[in-house]
């Protein structure tokens, strides 16, 4: 059986094989694969297994490259591998076209390209385009293409088909558009002096924008999505010719539609009047902007007449006095019928001076005036008034109340007769005035301890002068200022007293006078604080009354007082001094004192701290340490602080001070004392200097020396009698403790003042220890001690117990046995 072969062609390289070919092998051929890899208009790639060969025409190959093949052709493929042989076609891709488009119009463009080099049966031509899908197969290189719609986008692709009638070679594409139609029914609407307006009908097809031109001096385009469009900045009276043309993409337009018009004459400028007499009237003007051939004049009195000039002037002659005229004056250009708008003016005669005016009365902000009526025909009279500008209103009565003013400002006031017209005026009559000033407010005070500077507000207008006004009548004190400013300053007053204010506006011979304020000065600082008293929760202070307030009223003092890390806390007095209690003992505070005067107000403050004395220490105990020196402790104080320090004094019993000491402690010795002897100690609690607690005292003696030679001098079975020596510092007021015991058990407890002691009631022939103290107000000294056997016998023995007790009791427990 011969083996099949496999072909592996991948999608992208666009190779066909040729489904129909037969495949021959040599008999006893092994097996091989036939895999195409790429392909190109010239040349193809295999995969090829060992011992296989490729054969095109007369072109061989033992790597899988085929090259040198001409574009668009096919071709039969051989495969050798070890005597077996495969056979098919292959077709290489034609090459690619150069593609033009031309003659573009409303519905049809013309299509043609190059002819590729290679082969090629036919050509693909396809277009898409306002959402339709177009294809034909052509064997020339060109077509028109037609029944397009104008102003759309058209993707035109054109590609070579192979020879085998179905392999495509690489598509050539170009995108076009359709020319925009012509737009329909141009019109022209609301012509004015400087623009037009133009509207049309959208064209068939697609459009994105219009393009408008026109032509004065030369072609001016703009552009605009709307099928309207208003054309500015044109000259009056000149002739334009106006296209629109529809337009896609960047720059593809349709054909124009055209249309011309003639601009209207533009106003003539600055009409006025040059003279006018009780018969006539001149007037003057400006040529306007644009194109101008004459002017045409027209007035109206009793009937409407008209006249022309080529001038910019004319004069109006055979009117009736005292009428009013209305005269226009228009601009003609290029044909009679095409004139610019009015311009407008009248005019008529004067009237004559008013009679006897005078002011009636006045206000902060109004003046009323009267007068007499002039000869003469009057329609209404004029006012004017000028503050810091002209104004001026109208009546028809004979008097006139002028709002509005500023008070306290001058006002040259004119009335003048006026007829027909608003500025046919008579001449002026005048008078001047001022108006009533403001009352001055807002009074306000910058204080010091002997000055008020006093500032203040006028609400509006002006003034001639202020006059200020103070006094105190406890004081019998006036005194007063004159100032143009808003503020004024009074010296030398006195501190801590309330004074009187008012504020006078002058303004010509008017003046208004504020409402009367009280404002007080500043009170000095008390003296320096002086604290005569401390104890353990409370501080004494005083201080002098301020220099110059002896006998101010209503002054109080503020004192604030504060501990280190504590709170700040205020209590007042009307007084020079005040207590403060309740305080922490031991503390140091700081205290402020200052002056309240009237209206609340404060002088600057003086200040001075100091320590509330501390608690005594507690449970104070003074008791032996030895011969020579005294144990002092206690507990704390009540409150106590960190920085306390205790002062320890030792005093003999004459009273004597015989040792000091500063220490942080709650205890200390106090050395080098004498024994037996009675002292008395005092602790004092210290927190800071001047700051002391009360004395804690106590007594003690000291330990007395202890007995000497301690000796046991006569034993008998029931007795021993003990003897000592007195000490070094024998006083009358020692006495000795002596205590017995046997076996450990105390059986004598008694005191003697003698050096010598005998215990009776003893126990034949037991052993006895005992002990002997030095005694003074119950201060014991160290013991001294001794031991003994009684005899079991009446036989006196004669030896001391202290120097041989334990040879004693071996020689007692011999001759017992």
């Amino acid at each position: 059986m011969k083996p099949l072969l496999r072909f592996s062609v991948p999608l992208w390289t666009l190779l066909v094989f040729s489904a129909s070919t037969r495949a021959q092998c040599i008999s006893n051929c092994s097996t091989g694969t036939f895999n195409i890899i790429s392909t190109t208009t010239t040349n193809v790639t295999f995969e090829l297994k060992p011992n296989c060969s490729l054969t095109v025409g007369n072109i061989a190959s033992g790597n899988g490259l085929i090259t040198g093949l001409t574009p668009g052709a096919v071709y039969q493929i051989v495969l050798n591998c070890s005597h077996c042989c495969n056979v098919s076609q292959i077709t290489t891709k034609p090459e690619t076209v150069s593609l033009t488009v031309t003659n573009i119009t409303t519905s049809s463009m013309f299509v043609n390209w190059t002819e590729p080099v290679g082969m090629s049966s036919f050509y693909k031509v396809q277009w898409t385009g306002g959402g339709r899908n177009f294809s034909v197969n052509v064997s020339a290189t060109f077509y028109s293409i037609t029944n397009l719609t104008a102003g759309v986008q058209y993707e035109i692709t054109v590609t070579a088909v192979a020879g085998d009638g179905y392999t495509e070679g690489q598509s050539a594409t170009v995108t076009k558009y359709t020319k925009p139609a012509v737009v329909k029914e141009l019109t022209l609407t609301n012509v004015t002096t400087t623009s037009v307006t133009i509207n049309w009908t959208k064209p068939d097809g697609s459009v994105d924008w219009y393009i408008i031109r026109w032509n004065g001096g030369q072609p001016v385009p703009s552009r605009t999505n709307e099928t309207f469009f208003t054309i500015q900045g044109l000259t009056p009276g000149t002739q334009y010719n106006i296209t629109v043309a529809a337009a896609v993409n960047q720059a593809i337009e349709g054909d124009n539609s055209s249309t011309s018009t003639f601009i209207k004459p533009a106003v003539v400028k600055n009409l006025i009047f040059t003279g006018f007499t009780t018969t006539s009237v001149s007037v003057n003007w400006t040529k306007p902007d644009g194109g101008v051939d004459w002017y045409i004049i027209q007035w109206n009195g009793t009937q409407q007449v008209s006249s022309r000039t080529n001038e910019t002037s004319f004069t109006i002659p055979g009117l009736t006095p005292g009428t009013p005229y209305i005269i226009t004056v228009a601009a003609a250009a290029v044909q009679q019928s095409n004139e610019g708008d009015n311009s407008y003016i009248s005019t008529f005669t004067k009237p004559a001076v008013v009679k006897n005016l005078i002011f009636t009365g006045f206000t902060t902000t109004s003046v009323s005036v009267n007068w007499t009526k002039p000869d003469g025909g009057v329609d209404w009279y004029i006012i004017q008034w000028n503050g810091t500008q002209q104004v001026s209103s109208r009546t028809n009565e004979t008097s006139f109340t002028i709002p509005g003013l500023t008070p306290g400002t001058q006002y040259i006031i004119s009335v003048a007769a006026a007829a027909v017209n608003q500025s046919n005026e008579g001449d002026n009559s005048y008078i001047s005035t001022f108006t009533r000033p403001e009352k001055p407010g807002t009074i306000s005070v910058t204080q010091g301890t002997n000055t008020l500077s006093i500032s203040w507000i006028l609400p509006r207008g002006n003034i001639s002068y202020y006059q200020v006004n103070i006094s105190n009548e406890n004081l019998v004190f006036t005194n007063s200022s004159q100032t143009v400013a808003t503020t004024t300053n009074f010296t030398y007053l006195k501190p801590g007293r309330f004074y009187n204010i008012t504020v006078t506006a002058f303004a010509g011979n008017f003046w208004n006078t504020s409402d009367q304020v009280s404002f007080a000065t500043v009170p000095k600082p008390p003296g320096s604080i002086i604290l005569s008293r401390q104890s353990n929760s409370s501080l004494q202070l005083q201080w002098a009354t301020p220099d110059e307030m002896s006998r101010a009223p209503d002054i109080i003092y503020s004192i604030t007082y504060q501990a280190v890390g504590g709170p700040s806390q205020n209590t007042t007095s009307t007084q020079n001094n005040t207590l403060l209690s309740l305080l922490d003992s031991g503390t140091n505070y700081t205290v402020t004192v200052k002056t309240i005067g009237p209206g609340n107000l404060s002088s600057t403050v003086v200040q001075n701290s100091s320590f509330t004395l501390p608690n005594p220490v507690r449970n104070l105990i003074v008791s032996p340490e030895s011969t020579t020196s005294l144990n002092v402790n206690w507990l704390n104080p009540l409150g106590v602080k960190s920085y306390y320090r205790y002062l320890v004094d030792t005093y003999n019993d004459t009273g004597g001070l015989i040792y000091s000491t500063n220490i942080t402690d709650n205890s200390t010795s106090v050395l080098n004392l004498n024994p037996g002897t009675n002292y008395s100690v005092t602790v004092r609690t210290k927190a800071a200097e001047g700051s002391e607690s009360t004395v804690e005292k106590a007594f003690s003696y000291t330990m007395p020396e202890p007995v000497a030679n301690l000796t046991v001098e006569t034993v008998t079975m029931t007795s021993i009698m003990l003897t000592w020596s007195r000490q070094n510092d024998y006083k009358p007021s020692y006495s000795y403790l002596v205590i017995a015991r046997q076996n450990g058990s105390e059986i004598k407890n008694d005191s003697t003042k003698n050096e010598t002691y005998t215990l009776y009631n003893l126990t034949p022939g037991e052993l006895y220890t005992f002990s002997v103290f030095t005694v003074i107000a119950g201060v014991k000294s160290t013991e001294e001690n001794a031991q003994s056997y009684t005899t079991i016998t009446s036989v006196a023995v004669g030896v001391s117990v202290p120097v041989f007790p334990i040879l004693f009791s071996v020689l007692i427990g011999f001759i017992i046995y």
